[in-house]
């Protein structure tokens, strides 16, 4: 489990598909250097598993659901991803629990500079939708954001300068694909409420 904080990136160094999947090598000193087998690490909101590890890289597999539902299909080397641990019990929970599992690839509509923000708006499949709601959470890239509006397509959050700068979201253009994980709070919520 993650919180969105986004504190270091990584850099894709190697891509290897493998078996329907693809194995990936990842340069992230800060992280690796901390890093033990099997531990878990969101890779731009995908949660993945150490497999391998040096002082300064990690080796993960992206399963071929994980390339599936994810950008990971298209990742390539020089590639930049924002990376987190993994939450310890104790650590603040500074966005929301984010759990790395990727449900869909939404589409940049627009990004629009206001002042020094950014308003940022992403078409997601209207069938997972219904899970956003305004003043509610959503990751993006791994990035833990409070949705600002919604309508039957999109959604748009607001990315403060710290955010914008510190993650990979200012690389982003208009019509780029990104990693969407709905809060999961809003999925079981949704859930209760077919089951009554």
């Amino acid at each position: 489990m993650f919180t969105g904080i986004i504190s270091h990136q990584a850099t894709v160094s190697a891509v290897h598909p493998q078996e329907g999947g693809a194995v990936l090598t990842l340069h992230a000193p800060v992280i690796a250097a901390d890093a033990k087998l099997g531990d878990s690490i969101a890779c731009g909101g995908v949660c993945l598993t150490v497999t391998a590890k040096t002082d300064t890289h990690f080796t993960v597999y992206a399963a071929p659901e994980t390339l599936n539902r994810s950008t990971f299909a298209y990742v390539q080397v020089g590639d930049v991803l924002n990376v987190e641990d993994s939450l310890k019990v104790g650590d603040k929970v500074g966005g929301h629990f984010v759990f790395g599992h990727v449900d869909a690839l939404g589409v940049v509509e627009s990004i629009i500079a206001e002042g020094d923000t950014f308003r940022l708006t992403v078409a997601l499949p209207r069938n997972l939708m219904r899970f956003v709601a305004e003043k509610g959470s959503i990751t993006l890239n791994g990035v833990s954001l409070t949705v600002t509006n919604v309508t039957n397509t999109s959604f748009t959050v607001m990315i403060i300068p710290h955010t914008w700068e510190n993650t990979t979201l200012h690389v982003l253009k208009p019509q780029a694909q990104i990693n969407v994980e709905i809060d999961m709070l809003a999925r079981y919520v949704a859930r209760l409420q077919e089951v009554a």
